[in-house]
Protein backbone atom coordinates (compact mmCIF):
# COMPACT_ATOMS: atom_id res chain seq x y z
CA UNK A 1 0.00 0.00 0.00
CA UNK A 2 1.41 3.55 -0.63
CA UNK A 3 1.09 6.26 1.99
CA UNK A 4 -0.77 9.49 1.32
CA UNK A 5 0.92 11.18 -1.62
CA UNK A 6 3.45 13.88 0.01
CA UNK A 7 5.05 15.82 -2.77
CA UNK A 8 7.14 19.27 -2.29
CA UNK A 9 4.83 22.00 -1.85
CA UNK A 10 1.80 20.85 -0.82
CA UNK A 11 0.36 20.98 2.80
CA UNK A 12 1.16 17.88 4.16
CA UNK A 13 4.77 18.06 2.88
CA UNK A 14 5.38 21.67 4.60
CA UNK A 15 3.42 20.69 7.52
CA UNK A 16 5.39 17.46 8.06
CA UNK A 17 8.96 19.10 7.12
CA UNK A 18 8.67 22.18 9.59
CA UNK A 19 7.73 19.57 12.62
CA UNK A 20 10.58 17.27 12.02
CA UNK A 21 12.53 20.49 12.04
CA UNK A 22 11.02 21.13 15.48
CA UNK A 23 12.03 17.95 16.36
CA UNK A 24 15.51 18.27 14.81
CA UNK A 25 15.94 21.52 16.64
CA UNK A 26 14.82 20.22 19.84
CA UNK A 27 17.06 17.83 19.86
CA UNK A 28 19.85 19.67 19.29
CA UNK A 29 18.95 22.48 22.32
CA UNK A 30 18.98 19.26 24.76
CA UNK A 31 22.35 17.61 23.51
CA UNK A 32 23.84 20.89 24.18
CA UNK A 33 21.57 21.30 27.61
CA UNK A 34 22.78 17.93 28.20
CA UNK A 35 26.60 18.76 26.85
CA UNK A 36 27.21 21.65 29.51
CA UNK A 37 26.07 19.92 32.18
CA UNK A 38 29.07 17.61 31.73
CA UNK A 39 31.37 20.28 31.30
CA UNK A 40 30.03 21.86 34.55
CA UNK A 41 30.20 18.32 35.89
CA UNK A 42 33.81 17.26 34.83
CA UNK A 43 35.10 20.83 36.34
CA UNK A 44 33.21 20.45 39.66
CA UNK A 45 35.05 16.68 40.07
CA UNK A 46 38.29 17.13 38.39
CA UNK A 47 37.19 13.75 35.85
CA UNK A 48 34.93 12.70 33.33
CA UNK A 49 32.89 9.96 34.56
CA UNK A 50 30.77 7.61 32.78
CA UNK A 51 27.04 8.06 34.26
CA UNK A 52 23.36 8.80 33.12
CA UNK A 53 24.67 12.47 32.46
CA UNK A 54 26.90 10.75 29.83
CA UNK A 55 24.18 8.14 28.83
CA UNK A 56 21.87 10.36 27.98
CA UNK A 57 24.06 12.85 25.86
CA UNK A 58 24.90 9.60 24.00
CA UNK A 59 21.33 9.06 23.12
CA UNK A 60 20.29 12.22 22.15
CA UNK A 61 23.39 12.15 20.04
CA UNK A 62 22.68 9.39 18.07
CA UNK A 63 18.94 9.99 17.73
CA UNK A 64 20.08 13.37 16.32
CA UNK A 65 22.51 11.60 13.56
CA UNK A 66 19.68 8.97 12.96
CA UNK A 67 16.69 11.73 12.63
CA UNK A 68 18.65 13.45 9.83
CA UNK A 69 18.94 10.14 7.68
CA UNK A 70 15.42 9.38 8.10
CA UNK A 71 14.56 13.02 7.03
CA UNK A 72 16.53 12.50 3.91
CA UNK A 73 15.45 9.51 3.70
CA UNK A 74 11.32 10.67 4.00
CA UNK A 75 11.29 13.95 2.53
CA UNK A 76 13.94 13.52 -0.66
CA UNK A 77 14.46 9.74 -1.34
CA UNK A 78 10.91 8.59 -0.77
CA UNK A 79 8.32 11.55 0.03
CA UNK A 80 6.55 9.25 2.11
CA UNK A 81 5.69 6.55 -0.77
CA UNK A 82 5.75 3.23 0.61
CA UNK A 83 6.25 1.90 -2.41
CA UNK A 84 10.14 3.29 -2.45
CA UNK A 85 11.08 2.34 0.60
CA UNK A 86 12.43 -0.88 -0.32
CA UNK A 87 14.00 0.51 -3.21
CA UNK A 88 18.01 0.37 -3.41
CA UNK A 89 19.48 2.30 -2.33
CA UNK A 90 16.51 4.27 0.22
CA UNK A 91 16.34 1.66 2.08
CA UNK A 92 19.94 1.80 3.05
CA UNK A 93 19.47 5.18 4.50
CA UNK A 94 16.85 4.01 6.58
CA UNK A 95 18.90 1.62 7.92
CA UNK A 96 21.55 3.75 8.63
CA UNK A 97 19.46 5.90 10.82
CA UNK A 98 17.88 2.78 13.15
CA UNK A 99 21.94 1.15 13.31
CA UNK A 100 23.27 4.54 14.85
CA UNK A 101 19.47 4.88 17.27
CA UNK A 102 19.91 1.10 17.97
CA UNK A 103 23.65 1.52 19.13
CA UNK A 104 22.22 4.57 21.49
CA UNK A 105 20.11 3.15 22.86
CA UNK A 106 22.12 0.26 23.77
CA UNK A 107 25.02 2.75 25.32
CA UNK A 108 22.43 4.14 27.64
CA UNK A 109 20.49 0.50 28.62
CA UNK A 110 23.96 -0.52 29.96
CA UNK A 111 25.06 2.23 31.55
CA UNK A 112 21.81 2.04 32.87
CA UNK A 113 22.21 -1.82 33.77
CA UNK A 114 26.01 -1.26 34.99
CA UNK A 115 25.62 1.84 37.40
CA UNK A 116 22.07 1.45 38.70
CA UNK A 117 21.08 -2.35 38.72
CA UNK A 118 24.84 -3.18 39.96
CA UNK A 119 24.93 -5.11 36.23
CA UNK A 120 22.09 -7.48 37.69
CA UNK A 121 20.58 -8.19 34.13
CA UNK A 122 24.50 -8.87 32.31
CA UNK A 123 23.89 -6.37 30.07
CA UNK A 124 21.07 -8.37 28.70
CA UNK A 125 18.82 -5.31 27.96
CA UNK A 126 21.44 -3.83 26.40
CA UNK A 127 22.47 -6.58 24.22
CA UNK A 128 19.30 -6.98 22.83
CA UNK A 129 18.94 -3.52 21.70
CA UNK A 130 22.71 -3.78 19.77
CA UNK A 131 21.12 -6.94 18.39
CA UNK A 132 18.19 -5.51 16.59
CA UNK A 133 20.62 -3.18 14.78
CA UNK A 134 22.50 -6.04 13.73
CA UNK A 135 19.56 -7.99 12.43
CA UNK A 136 18.69 -4.60 10.94
CA UNK A 137 22.06 -3.72 8.97
CA UNK A 138 22.65 -7.57 7.68
CA UNK A 139 19.17 -8.51 6.76
CA UNK A 140 18.44 -8.25 2.85
CA UNK A 141 15.73 -6.66 1.44
CA UNK A 142 14.45 -7.46 -1.53
CA UNK A 143 10.74 -6.64 -1.30
CA UNK A 144 8.10 -4.92 1.08
CA UNK A 145 7.53 -7.88 3.60
CA UNK A 146 11.42 -7.75 4.19
CA UNK A 147 11.47 -3.88 5.03
CA UNK A 148 8.13 -4.42 6.97
CA UNK A 149 10.26 -7.28 9.20
CA UNK A 150 13.35 -5.18 9.99
CA UNK A 151 11.22 -1.99 10.51
CA UNK A 152 9.24 -4.70 13.28
CA UNK A 153 12.49 -4.90 14.35
CA UNK A 154 12.25 -1.97 16.79
CA UNK A 155 9.70 -3.36 18.84
CA UNK A 156 12.63 -5.67 19.90
CA UNK A 157 14.49 -2.18 21.23
CA UNK A 158 11.24 -0.98 22.64
CA UNK A 159 11.33 -4.13 24.33
CA UNK A 160 14.25 -3.60 26.22
CA UNK A 161 13.47 -0.26 27.18
CA UNK A 162 10.35 -1.32 28.40
CA UNK A 163 12.05 -3.96 30.59
CA UNK A 164 14.47 -1.14 32.11
CA UNK A 165 11.06 1.27 32.80
CA UNK A 166 9.84 -1.02 35.06
CA UNK A 167 12.99 -0.61 37.04
CA UNK A 168 12.16 2.54 37.45
CA UNK A 169 8.54 2.18 38.01
CA UNK A 170 9.76 0.27 41.21
CA UNK A 171 11.86 3.14 41.94
CA UNK A 172 8.68 5.29 41.77
CA UNK A 173 6.66 3.07 44.04
CA UNK A 174 9.90 2.66 47.06
CA UNK A 175 11.47 5.99 46.91
CA UNK A 176 9.80 9.35 47.97
CA UNK A 177 10.92 12.67 46.95
CA UNK A 178 13.02 13.95 44.17
CA UNK A 179 14.38 10.69 43.21
CA UNK A 180 10.62 9.17 42.85
CA UNK A 181 9.56 12.34 40.45
CA UNK A 182 12.91 12.01 38.39
CA UNK A 183 11.77 8.48 38.17
CA UNK A 184 8.29 9.00 36.86
CA UNK A 185 9.83 11.54 34.81
CA UNK A 186 12.08 8.59 32.94
CA UNK A 187 9.09 6.62 33.08
CA UNK A 188 6.72 9.00 31.40
CA UNK A 189 9.61 10.19 28.74
CA UNK A 190 10.47 6.75 28.13
CA UNK A 191 6.75 5.70 27.12
CA UNK A 192 6.05 8.28 25.00
CA UNK A 193 9.34 7.81 22.93
CA UNK A 194 8.43 4.44 22.86
CA UNK A 195 4.72 4.99 21.69
CA UNK A 196 6.04 7.66 19.05
CA UNK A 197 8.35 4.87 17.89
CA UNK A 198 5.88 2.41 17.37
CA UNK A 199 3.21 4.65 15.49
CA UNK A 200 5.76 5.14 12.41
CA UNK A 201 6.16 1.37 12.45
CA UNK A 202 5.34 0.40 9.07
CA UNK A 203 2.98 -2.77 9.96
CA UNK A 204 1.02 -0.62 12.53
CA UNK A 205 1.06 2.34 10.11
CA UNK A 206 -0.26 -0.23 7.41
CA UNK A 207 -3.09 -1.17 9.67
CA UNK A 208 -4.38 2.01 10.73
CA UNK A 209 -4.49 3.08 7.52
CA UNK A 210 -6.37 0.24 6.53
CA UNK A 211 -9.01 1.26 8.99
CA UNK A 212 -9.03 5.17 9.11
CA UNK A 213 -8.41 6.05 5.75
CA UNK A 214 -4.83 7.52 3.83
CA UNK A 215 -5.56 10.89 5.82
CA UNK A 216 -4.76 9.44 9.21
CA UNK A 217 -1.21 9.26 8.41
CA UNK A 218 -0.88 13.60 9.40
CA UNK A 219 -2.21 13.03 12.38
CA UNK A 220 0.07 10.32 13.13
CA UNK A 221 2.85 12.22 11.75
CA UNK A 222 2.31 15.00 14.44
CA UNK A 223 1.46 12.65 17.13
CA UNK A 224 4.61 11.19 16.43
CA UNK A 225 6.68 14.44 16.50
CA UNK A 226 4.68 15.36 19.60
CA UNK A 227 5.21 12.60 21.61
CA UNK A 228 9.32 12.51 20.93
CA UNK A 229 10.00 15.81 21.98
CA UNK A 230 7.87 15.06 25.12
CA UNK A 231 9.55 12.08 25.73
CA UNK A 232 12.89 13.47 25.23
CA UNK A 233 12.62 16.63 26.97
CA UNK A 234 11.70 14.68 30.67
CA UNK A 235 14.41 12.19 30.40
CA UNK A 236 17.09 14.76 29.02
CA UNK A 237 15.63 16.60 32.20
CA UNK A 238 15.28 13.61 34.61
CA UNK A 239 18.69 11.54 33.59
CA UNK A 240 20.59 15.10 34.66
CA UNK A 241 19.21 15.16 37.78
CA UNK A 242 18.72 11.30 38.89
CA UNK A 243 20.43 9.91 41.67
CA UNK A 244 19.97 6.69 43.85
Amino acid sequence: MTLLQVTPGSFEYDLFLVLTIILIVTKGILLLFVGRKLIIKKKEEGRFSIDFKFGIFILILSFLLSRLFFTYFDFFLTKFDSSQYYVFPNYLFWKIGMVISCIGIGIMLYITDKKVLNFRLKGTIAIIAFLGGIIILIYSVEGPEDFAFISGISIITNGAIAILLIFFIYVAIKTPGAVRRNALFIVIGGLSYAIASLLVNEAILTQLRTIFGEEIHIFIFFLFISLKVIGLVLMSYAFTKFAL
